[in-house]
């Protein structure tokens, strides 16, 4: 499972610092609740794969509230769905909240577009691989890979040394992404048979199906986690 990837003080560490950067100081809106114990329930109201749990749960344990999940990680959900149950006393509920609803709001987002440009991959019968690049969040890096992960694709190089990689300006000289991504990965597969040829630079779901050939073994996409547009969810205090 895609969540097992995720060391558990790395997990802290982030949530620890959500936490910290949305109640920086006092928690006046905390005074108003008080301690005594709510159940607040947590809604799906747009389509797509929901993604970014792990941080939920963090969140969640941090806080010492306790949640219950209606879904798996990666289920495709469509409008309005109730995804969880969540209790504790109101004051931390309520801190919790808006951490957990940004990461899943975004991780579901980042998921469902994957998954959307792998299925187009796929209906290509291409047999290399969809990766997201290094155009991350500054700060949110670990759960915007983690979300490839879920919606189908996978992470990719930390240094731009270790693959060769053709972008959009190689694409400019020579015209259209065809006329040199495809004819000179099959010269580099004819002289070196065990390299990783990857394509790339503004591949979004309108082109991406150019990119995939015989001799393309990567395609690598900042739209998966840069262009993707956030599923709303919601926490509705049961009274």
């Amino acid at each position: 499972m895609a969540e097992n990837v995720l060391h558990p003080l790395n997990l802290k560490k982030l949530v620890c610092q959500w936490l910290n950067e949305d109640t920086s100081s006092f928690d006046f809106a905390g005074a108003a609740v008080g301690e005594h114990a709510i159940t607040a329930e947590i809604l799906c109201k747009s389509a797509g794969i929901i993604a970014g749990i792990p941080f939920a749960n963090a969140i969640f344990k941090q806080l010492d509230c306790n949640v219950e999940w209606f879904v798996n990680e990666g289920n495709f959900l469509e409008p309005s769905f109730k995804v969880a149950s969540v209790s504790g006393n109101a004051r931390h509920v309520l801190l919790a909240e808006r951490p957990v609803l940004n990461c899943l709001a975004r991780c579901s987002g980042i998921a469902t577009i994957t998954n959307a440009q792998k299925k187009l991959l796929d209906s290509k019968k291409w047999n290399g691989f969809l990766a997201c690049t290094r155009k991350t969040t500054p700060g949110f890096r670990l759960p915007e890979k983690y979300a490839v992960l879920v919606g189908g694709a996978s992470n990719h190089r930390f240094d731009l040394s270790q693959q060769i990689m053709l972008k959009d300006n190689h694409i400019k000289i020579a015209g259209c992404v065809k006329a040199l991504l495809h004819e000179v990965a099959q010269q580099l597969k004819l002289q070196y048979p065990t390299i990783l040829v990857e394509g790339s630079g503004g591949v979004n779901e309108d082109n991406i199906a150019d990119y995939a050939g015989p001799h393309i073994d990567i395609i690598s996409t900042s739209s998966i986690v840069q262009g993707y547009t956030t599923l709303d969810f919601s926490m509705n205090v049961s009274c």
